[in-house]
Formats: structure tokens, sequence, C-alpha cells
């Protein structure tokens, strides 16, 4: 009777030990690998982000390329304009001699005008698109901090997981040391027993 009673612990410590070592086991896998895949897709993430962005610099600095160019040229459209209006007005003191001179001068003046008006609000748009590109560059350089640090996050995270996984590798290798050593008492026991050989435990 007692020796039943000792078989029947014995075995229900073995079963629960073997459950609990699979069980721990299968989570901590589980876990690693769903850790590491989102590691990846945020470094995927990452890494798209900062193409964008470099793709955003380089519009903005041709943009603003652009802009310089057109102030240039607006500065010397002015600067003609300026001109022919002066001429424009020399020419009307001497209106008898100089009605044709004039007509052509207004057409071109006008003409000049004309370019002014459509280089300013060319300059226009163009300030409104350096002012969407610096915006976006903003909203992409935040986005790619934060990917980073969620990147960071989760870099700590795997190895405090990479950390909980060898303690439970060493707490496994007690349990199956301590699974031994049951085995044995369970060896020792059947040996003291007469009629060992009716115990499938024994056997």
């Amino acid at each position: 009777m007692i020796g039943t009673r000792l078989n029947v612990v014995l075995l229900a410590v073995v079963g629960l030990t073997v459950l609990g070592v699979a069980g721990v086991t299968v989570y901590y896998e589980y876990s690693v690998g769903d850790v590491t895949d989102r590691a990846e897709r945020l470094a995927q993430q990452k890494a798209d982000a900062e193409e964008e962005l470099a793709t955003v610099r380089s519009e903005l600095n041709e943009t603003r390329e652009r802009l310089a160019t057109i102030n240039e040229s607006l500065e010397t459209r002015q600067t003609d304009v300026q001109d022919l209006t002066n001429q424009l007005e020399a020419a009307e003191r001497n209106l008898s001699s100089a009605r044709d001179r004039i007509d052509r001068l207004e057409n071109e003046r006008q003409e000049l005008q004309r370019e002014v008006d459509d280089l300013l609000n060319e300059r226009a748009d163009l300030r409104d698109r350096v002012d969407e590109l610096e915006e976006r560059r903003d909203e992409l350089i935040e986005a790619n901090d934060e990917l980073q640090a969620r990147n960071t996050n989760l870099q700590d995270l795997t190895d405090e997981l990479n950390g909980t996984i060898d303690d439970q590798e060493d707490r496994i290798d007690g349990l199956e040391e301590d699974n031994e050593a049951l085995q044995d008492d369970l060896d020792y026991v059947c040996g003291q027993l007469n009629n060992s050989a009716q115990y499938p435990e024994c056997n």
C-alpha cells in the first residue's frame, strides 16, 4: 500500500515536471519569434522613412535653388521695368517726335510686367511648396525618431526575453536533474520491494 502511494506521487511529480518544461519552452519560443518579427517590420519602416526623407530633402534643395533663380530673374525684370518706365517718361516729354517709340516701349513694358506677375505667382507657389516640404520633412524626422525609439525598446525587450530564456533554460536543466534524481529514487524503491514486478513503474 505504501509502495503504491509512493509510485503514484512520483509519477505525478514527473508528469507535472515534463508538462511544465514543455509549456515554458513553447511560450518563450513564441514570444521571441513575435518580438523578432516586430523588430524586422519596424526596421523596414525606418528604412522606408529614411529613404522618403532623403527624397524630400533633395526636392527641397532643388526647389530652393529654383526659387533663388526666380528671385534673381525677378530682380532683373523689375530693374528692366523700371528702366523702361524711365525711358517712357522721357519719351512722353518729347511726345511729338517719339509717339511710335512710346507705343513700342509700352508694349515691352506690359510684356515684362506680365512676366513679372507670372514670376511672382510662381515664386508664391514655390514658397508654398517649400513650406509643405519642410512640414513633411519635420513629420518624417519625427516619425523616424519614433521608429528609432520603438526599435530601441524592442531591442531592450528582446534582450530581456533572451535573459529570461536563459533563466528558464537553467531552470529546465535543474528540473531535469530533479527528474533524474526522482527516477533514481523510484528505481531504488522498486529495488527494495520484493514484488516490484507487479508495479508497471518498476518494469
